[in-house]
């Protein structure tokens, strides 16, 4: 069995045992299209070799406090610690915003988008938050959602499983 596989069983057993967050993306950017090549490239390393990923992002270390807390540190390092990133996204900010199909505004994470269409940043960025997770950096404790938020075009909010 190769290494990637052992590594894929070990990251999904973990999950099952400890019942951790998880990163949704469903309905934060539509359907159908295919993703560009490095975004593709981000996702199989999330599994195949999340902690390479993170080294490359410039992210160095676990982050702690709240999810949304959690999920600021990481992306703000890989946005400002990776040039690529940077050229990317401009980076994040706290706000009150409505997301898409909601009735009520909620406490989020905004990601402003630069040089990247949303549907691949949102990708993107949760393939990065899933390499933190599997590399051990990202712990979270409810879910965090990717939406589309009424005043930005990518938000993350925390929910319950």
């Amino acid at each position: 069995m190769s290494d990637n596989y052992r590594r894929l069983i070990s990251n999904t057993i973990r999950d099952l045992i400890l019942e951790r967050g998880e990163i949704l993306t469903t309905g934060a950017f539509g359907s159908g299209g295919r993703s560009k090549a490095f975004v593709a490239n981000a996702k199989a390393r999330a599994e195949s070799d999340p902690k390479g990923l993170m080294k490359d992002l410039g992210i160095t270390s676990p982050a702690d406090g709240s999810d949304l807390q959690k999920v600021q540190k990481i992306l703000n390092a890989a946005i400002h610690g990776n040039s690529a990133m940077s050229q990317a996204y401009m980076g994040t900010r706290n706000v009150k915003d409505k997301p898409k199909g909601k009735d009520e505004g909620l406490d989020a994470l905004a990601v402003v988008l630069s040089k990247l269409d949303r549907k691949n940043g949102v990708r993107f960025l949760a393939h990065t938050l899933r390499a933190a997770s599997n590399a051990g950096y990202l712990d979270l404790e409810k879910s965090v959602q990717f939406a589309v938020g009424e005043s930005n075009s990518i938000i993350i909010y925390s929910v319950e499983q």
